[in-house]
């Protein structure tokens, strides 16, 4: 699980530091979209963790997840931006240090969540 903890939390800072912190590239959108991954990588203690690694890298995609959908919303051109190639690394990389293989449903479905907008999901409900 330390390797497990490496990769997420080396992904969030890549995501955070590009999508917040990056005086280039960060916009006030992107800000807002991915602060709670800033927020969750404060959380992040190697010896004193929240919850298990797993489901704790399991939330992070999810909230990658979101941050996507919303900068998808806003900014159609976002699936060409460093950011959105940075997610979806981060994505491959937490489920490949799961053992998920490529065909995996769940792998597939947080990778496919990515290419969404929020208007995609409130059709869908």
């Amino acid at each position: 699980m330390d390797k497990l903890f490496d990769v997420v939390s080396n992904g969030i800072t890549g995501i955070v530091n590009n999508a917040c912190n990056n005086r280039t590239i960060a916009t006030p959108l992107s800000q807002n979209a991915f602060f709670p991954m800033a927020y969750m990588s404060e959380m992040m203690s190697r010896n004193d963790m929240p919850m298990k690694m797993h489901d704790f890298a399991a939330r992070c995609i999810n909230l990658v997840g979101l941050g996507c959908k919303i900068m998808n919303t806003h900014q159609s051109d976002f699936t060409s931006t460093e950011t959105y190639f940075l997610c979806k690394t981060f994505i491959s990389n937490v489920c490949d240090e799961l053992g998920m293989p490529n065909n995996d449903y769940q792998r597939k479905y947080w990778l496919d969540q990515i290419n969404n907008n929020l208007h995609n999901v409130l059709s869908d409900s």
